[in-house]
């Protein structure tokens, strides 16, 4: 009877422990995909950052060529578009959905190159630098850099970052130190099979290694659980709101479905191992 009630004692301590522990890996999983998702779309907006580089109507087809070579070679390049006097009359037309030209009798605009940098040249600083370089070239009249863009996004990422910095820190702290408490209830609901068996002369390692890989299995069923609500939470918002596109970085989920499952299973074993020594070191009285 005593032996039925511990066995039944344990496992609804294994349960509380894998609940327990699944409410907090699925925030740190949601903050995870957020800050990845948050670094995907400041990507995406720092890449559309573009330079333009207006020509000279006296610029000779062979020296616009070469500086779309020399443009498309630079290190800072991610792409170059080249739109002409007469695709810009274009574009300017079906925005206004008039022509212009048949008002002014001419078309006063330029040929230019649309220069896209790569992400990590789009400080202020290094859109300046390359202005600078760009406007130095044969042929080019003006260039023109959204610095004051640039310069906006910098900031709201270097805050967000910070800001996201902060809590996924303190998520972290109370993930640890709440998987550690679930765990610790969890090991003193067997308090008493404890001492019985270190009263029957078991050896230390004999009594810690069932639980440790108890432990291991409580990580895995709780990283589990926690890995297929937020699969469902991503199914969801992604069918209400596709444009989000949040299934399509498969890697980025991998890695966080790999440091969920990591963590659960390293915060579970310590957790597991720490507690079993507090107890193992208790004297008689410490049990009941």
């Amino acid at each position: 009877m005593f032996v039925a009630m511990e066995k039944v004692r344990t496992n609804t301590s294994n349960i509380y422990a894998v609940f327990g522990m699944v409410p907090v890996l699925i925030v740190l999983g949601l903050a995870l995909i957020l800050g990845l998702y948050a670094r995907q779309v400041s990507h995406q907006v720092k890449e559309q950052i573009a330079l333009e580089v207006i020509l000279a109507d006296t610029t000779q087809a062979a020296t616009t060529t070469a500086l779309l070579q020399k443009f498309q070679q630079q290190e800072f390049t991610r792409s170059v578009k080249y739109i002409s006097k007469s695709q810009a009359a274009e574009m300017v037309k079906k925005e206004m959905g008039d022509d212009f030209m048949d008002i002014l009798g001419f078309n006063p605009l330029y040929s230019k190159f649309d220069v896209y940098v790569k992400e990590e040249f789009a400080a202020p600083a290094s859109l300046q630098n390359i202005k600078e370089t760009l406007q130095k070239e044969s042929g080019v009249l003006e260039v023109n850099a959204q610095l004051n863009v640039a310069a906006t996004i910098d900031q709201l990422v270097k805050k967000f970052t910070l800001f996201l910095g902060a809590v996924a820190t303190l998520l972290l702290i109370f993930a640890v130190l709440l998987i550690f408490n679930t765990i610790r209830f969890s090991i003193f609901a067997n308090r008493t099979i404890i001492k019985s068996m270190l009263l029957v002369g078991a050896t230390r390692w004999f009594i810690v290694k069932p639980y440790l890989a108890r432990s291991i299995l409580i990580g895995f069923l709780s990283s589990l659980i926690s890995i297929l609500v937020i699969l469902t939470l991503l199914a969801y918002v992604n069918y209400e709101f596709p444009e989000l596109a949040l299934s399509n970085d498969l890697i980025s989920f991998a890695a966080v479905v790999g440091g969920i499952l990591a963590f659960a299973e390293l915060v579970s074993f310590v957790s597991t191992y720490f507690a079993l020594r507090k107890y193992l070191s208790y004297k008689t009285a410490h049990y009941y």
